[in-house]
């Protein structure tokens, strides 16, 4: 369960995912771990 190791570089991906994938339920899943 790499929570932690996915949280740092998972951030920058995540901000770039949000506005791509703003309707789809990626950004909510990340924002939950």
């Amino acid at each position: 369960m790499p929570l932690k190791r996915e949280g740092i570089p998972a951030s920058s991906d995540f901000k770039r995912n949000r506005g791509t994938h703003k309707k789809t339920e990626q950004p909510h899943r990340k924002n939950g771990i």
